[in-house]
């Protein structure tokens, strides 16, 4: 009886290895066709030549000067996580994030103008296996200061020409 019940189970001992066999490639079959119905960003993730630990960097910009800034343009990996495009005078602030990659170098552009004269102009970036990003390219026009504040490398400080 013993035997009898080996044979149906177990075709000379194969039947077990051929199932997990088939299992695996069901498994591997079904990853690859269901990749293709992933929403766009996560797609792109796949689409890409290689995968990359990806993660973000947030960067800070204070507004302690006396104008009003709007964000004219960003572009890149970057984008604006605030509630609004204006930077409102006398300490208003907006958070940029940046998509870092562990592999590749990701960057991104900003600039702001207010009503008046003053402008502001900045990248942000990241570098491959650095894990952290940085301020960069910060250009002003008009009667204003910017610095990166010593407190942290992500945030950007703007203070009225005569007042820092």
């Amino acid at each position: 009886m013993n035997t009898e019940r080996n044979r149906i189970s177990s075709v000379n001992g194969k039947s077990l290895g051929i199932i997990l066999i088939l299992f695996i490639l069901l498994v591997i079959v079904t990853r690859v066709c269901t990749s293709k119905n992933l929403p766009d960003n996560e797609q792109s993730i796949i689409d890409n030549d290689s995968f990359d630990i990806a993660g973000s960097q947030d960067f800070v910009i204070v507004n302690y000067s006396s104008y009003l800034f709007y964000v004219n343009v960003y572009s890149g990996d970057v984008k604006n996580i605030s509630n609004s495009i204006n930077l409102a005078p006398y300490g208003g602030e907006n958070t940029f994030r940046l998509t870092t990659k562990f592999n590749s170098s990701t960057s991104g552009n900003v600039a702001y103008a207010s009503l008046s004269s003053a402008r502001l102009f900045f990248t942000v970036s990241q570098t491959p296996g650095s894990g952290s990003g940085s301020f960069s390219n910060i250009s002003i026009q008009g009667p204003i200061t910017a610095y990166i504040s010593s407190v942290s490398n992500f945030r950007l400080v703007v203070h009225d020409e005569d007042n820092q």
